[in-house]
């Protein structure tokens, strides 16, 4: 994602090569941007995406997992590919004309 660190990029990278090498060179690769998104790539989800924060631990970043009693809020756009984005829980993060999920972890 676009908050992805420099070691998650890499990883992936990485991790596309071997898939790539374990599958005889075969596959053909898409490079997809968040928010940006082709609409083959969006066809993939019918019910959408949901782009949340977080991400994997490593020497740079402390990520907790199995957490269930958190609290966030979604922005959701979109008519024929719905996403919704996790956004800081504050008031300014509202707007009007937008539909917002608030999400108690319940």
């Amino acid at each position: 994602g676009k908050d992805s660190s420099q070691d998650e990029e890499g990883a992936a990278a990485l991790y596309i090569t071997q898939l790539d090498n374990a599958l005889g060179g075969n596959p053909v690769q898409h490079r997809e941007v968040q928010g940006h998104e082709s609409e083959t790539f969006q066809s993939y989800f019918r019910n959408g995406i949901i782009y949340k924060k977080g991400g994997v631990a490593s020497g740079f970043k402390h990520v907790e997992t199995n957490m269930y009693n958190i609290k966030r809020l979604l922005h959701v756009k979109g008519k024929k590919h719905v996403s919704a984005t996790e956004v800081a829980l504050s008031w300014d993060s509202f707007n009007k004309g937008d539909v917002f999920l608030l999400d108690l972890g319940k």
